[in-house]
């Protein structure tokens, strides 16, 4: 059932617990934003309190800061109140001049995994959005209560440094900034946010169902602080693990521009016999953020799986095996290359005249033909016709020492009558991509940002 918090039911945080001034505000602001300034930005508003007290310090921010802000709802669906709670929310916005848009979900739900699933299609909506309007970044409302909860949840899974680090107030998932500027701060200081503004907020029942892990550890956090995990040492924690982490991308990052790189393409490679002189611990570093990056997934792979294709790299000289949605293929030249498993995943899909879309998790794609045209892999066939037609400058893309089944896997742009288009791979210049006909553009873009500042 739909519950929309009244003001009057509910004063626990009137006098004890401070709202957020627009000063605080903008230092919390001045903590998320590493990249510079952005003229757009959207946030994401469930219609919470959380949310809603972030959407109009936000806006404020903006309105002193020469930034536009756009609230964004996702309605999933799993509700039959959700689009009820959307109007109310946009009602409310519109009320204080905050444009907001409703995003919506038109996809089947699985039977397990729902929460996994709403995530992962909620993070496509927002990036599908923002990057057809421009929009810089997205801010989100996660509190410093979400962070615990997502250290504990990570601590069950037995992560490491990669989860233990808990979520990170700058960081991009699936292409789009993402920004979370209240993760040091409470939720009951959101309440009292929002009884500042004047502003009521929806109730989520689901906040409150056990069959999800995250409520379930929700509702033992008291008695977890308590056993001696305090908040504080739990964020001492996440940050030590940050700087571990932060220390692995670098350690990753140096001993791929000094024994490998990554290509324009989406392809990397490693010099064998540099990669054999390390312990497997560091193996492991290296090969879990390569099989990310070229395989476009959202999560590592399994730790018992990657240390399997080690000992595969060791024994065999030569020959090709496959996890994380890539082909990991030994070379006699004494190169290991890692490309994409285009069989399993890699789908084609058509794009529109003008149209700015995220390609299998890896490429920003732009394209400025004046007909639809579909984005898909090279595969066998297309190689086939490339050379047929002696396409000319296939040295500019084309490395002939990679091997072929990594070079049958770029994204190609192919029209309904057939014909085949190389984009264009270098990174995107959207003005000049702008002025220009019969442009297509794919910029290999991996959240990782230690990997796209390796392309070669």
């Amino acid at each position: 059932m739909c519950g929309i918090r009244a003001l009057v039911s509910d004063n626990r945080y009137n006098s004890i617990t401070p709202p957020i001034d627009n000063n605080e505000f903008l230092k919390l602001m001045r903590g998320s934003f590493i990249n510079g300034k952005y003229l757009h930005v959207a946030v994401g508003v469930s219609g919470g309190a959380d949310s809603l007290a972030l959407c109009l310090l936000a806006h404020t921010w903006g309105e002193q800061n020469g930034a536009k802000i756009t609230a964004l709802t996702v309605d999933h669906g799993l509700r039959k109140e959700s689009a009820i709670e959307a109007a109310q929310v946009k009602s409310w916005l519109t009320k204080r001049a905050i444009p907001h848009v409703t995003l919506l979900l038109d996809q089947p739900f699985p039977r397990h995994g729902i929460q996994a699933f709403a995530r992962k299609w909620r993070f496509q909506l927002l990036g599908d959005w923002c990057r057809i309007n421009s929009v810089g970044a997205v801010m989100l409302a996660h509190t410093i209560e979400d962070q615990m909860e997502t250290i504990c949840m990570r601590l069950l899974a037995n992560s490491g440094p990669e989860g233990l680090s808990g979520m990170r107030s700058n960081a991009v998932v699936g292409g789009l900034r993402i920004l979370r500027p209240l993760l040091k701060i409470s939720k009951h200081r959101l309440i009292a946010t929002c009884k500042a503004f004047n502003q009521e907020w929806v109730v989520d029942p689901t906040n409150q169902d056990t069959k999800y892990c995250r409520v379930k550890i929700r509702q033992m956090m008291p008695d977890i602080e308590k056993t001696g995990l305090e908040r504080n040492k739990t964020l001492r924690l996440a940050s030590a693990m940050e700087k571990l982490r932060d220390a692995f991308d670098h350690f990753s990052s140096s001993f791929i521009k000094n024994n490998g790189g990554i290509l324009k393409t989406g392809i990397a490679w490693i010099n064998m016999s540099s990669f054999e002189k390390m312990p497997n611990k560091f193996k492991e570093l290296i090969l879990l953020r390569l099989l990310i990056s070229i395989g476009g997934a959202p999560w590592p792979s399994n730790k018992k799986k990657i240390s399997r294709l080690i000992d595969i790299l060791k024994r065999e000289k030569n020959g090709k095996t496959t996890l994380g949605g890539c082909v990991i293929e030994k070379t006699i030249s004494g190169k290991i290359w890692i490309y994409r498993e285009i069989k399993r995943r890699c789908l084609s899909v058509v794009i529109a005249p003008g149209a700015k879309l995220r390609w299998d998790n890896r490429f920003e794609v732009f394209q400025n033909f004046d007909k639809k045209l579909t984005l898909e892999p090279l595969g066998e066939q297309g190689w086939r016709k490339i050379k047929e037609d002696q396409t000319p400058s296939l040295s500019d893309i084309f490395d002939f020492s990679i091997p072929f089944h990594a070079r049958i896997t770029i994204p190609v742009a192919r029209s309904l009558d057939g014909d085949l288009i190389i984009p264009h791979f270098e990174g995107i210049d959207r003005k000049k991509c702008e002025r220009s006909s019969n442009i297509v553009s794919c910029d290999f873009r991996p959240d990782a940002s230690w990997v796209r500042g390796l392309k070669a």
